[in-house]
């Protein structure tokens, strides 16, 4: 059994593809095994894996119908054999000594997850944006959920792919699994149910790997589905909840949560005003959200939309998006004709 198992899901990178797997065969630290998942790929890529893997043992290549990022990444988990657990997208690289430094530097057995700064890349190599956490050293789960709250919204650091190696046995311990109907921050809300399960965190400040910026890496506001996006706020709530950490965040949370039911409802009519019932029955219906809600957290438009929405009145809720929404076409139409 191999100390590492590396899971890399393959779609339609065949311009990519194989400077990841070079960048993984160079890894001065040999103990490990490569999954690559092709997930119904139409270009070359999973021919050339194939090719590269047969001069390396190390590296298998299975390939299932698409069903997307998260599935592949679920079906790599179920593959993997070693006692530690590392992601790597088909575009990024790998720091050549990242493994040698983790297993050189930390006592792992005392450690559930290792995490690592990293750089942001152009497709020339040029190196961008450092990303990283300045926590140095071993911390607990307790401290962990400060961690997040201090330095998450600066950076996004928690919920990056391949900054993190992580035991195994946190994947039985938690029952984390990367949720397959969630296309944005479907890291994070793995990532938050892992994080459930950690006693001992380390922080090592090394580079773990390079992510490739590309124009497929970043997302319209009219493509966001807001409510999954609630949902994973909820279960950052959770984790919390689960730690005993809550009632000292609690205003955090929740104001975060406010922000995202009000982006939910919004944009809901922004896209589809006619199923802006559906879309405040989503809220009301469930309690622990409406909850959560307070709308004293937010100002201005989003306020008033908040204070209807916890009376349970409909009527407010469509009438200010409805008011709202011819001001806005007034406005457009006075612009245009000025």
């Amino acid at each position: 059994m191999s100390k590492v198992s590396i899971i890399v899901p393959l779609y339609n990178k065949e311009k990519y593809i194989l400077n990841t797997l070079r960048s993984l065969s160079v890894q001065t630290f040999e103990d490990f095994e490569v999954w690559v998942i092709d997930d119904g790929s139409t270009d070359s890529g999973r021919k050339l894996a194939e090719q590269y893997a047969w001069d390396d043992e190390r590296i298998q290549v299975i390939s299932i119908p698409n069903g997307g990022v998260s599935n592949a990444r679920n079906v790599g988990l179920r593959k993997a054999n070693g006692e530690w657990i590392q992601f790597l997208d088909a575009d990024d690289t790998i720091d050549s000594d990242y493994l040698s430094q983790v297993f050189g530097h930390v006592d792992v057995e005392k450690v559930d997850i290792v995490f690592t700064n990293f750089w942001m890349v152009d497709v020339q190599g040029n190196k961008l944006k450092k990303i990283e956490n300045f926590q140095i050293g071993l911390i607990d789960g307790v401290e962990l959920c400060r961690n997040y709250m201090n330095h998450q919204l600066r950076n996004g650091f928690f919920g990056y792919i391949s900054n993190k190696l992580f035991r195994k046995s946190l994947l039985e311990k938690t029952n984390a699994i990367f949720p397959v109907d969630i296309k944005l921050a479907e890291d994070l809300d793995f990532y938050v149910h892992l994080y459930a399960g950690v006693e001992n965190a380390y922080f090592l400040p090394v580079v773990s790997f390079y992510y490739l910026q590309t124009e497929s890496n970043y997302l319209y506001n009219s493509s966001i589905d807001y409510f999954s996006q609630l949902k994973v706020q909820m279960d950052i709530r959770n984790w919390f909840l689960q730690l005993g950490q809550y009632d000292y965040y609690q205003e955090k949370l929740e104001k975060r949560i406010s922000e995202y039911v009000y982006f939910f409802l919004f944009h809901s009519y922004e896209n589809t005003p006619e199923k802006i019932e559906e879309c405040y029955q989503r809220i009301v219906g469930n309690p622990v959200i409406l909850l959560c809600v307070h709308p004293e957290y937010v100002a201005g438009f989003a306020r008033m939309l908040l204070e209807a929405l916890k009376r349970k009145s409909f009527w407010g809720v469509k009438v200010l998006l409805e008011g709202r929404n011819c001001l806005r076409t007034i406005y457009r139409k006075s612009r245009k004709n000025g």
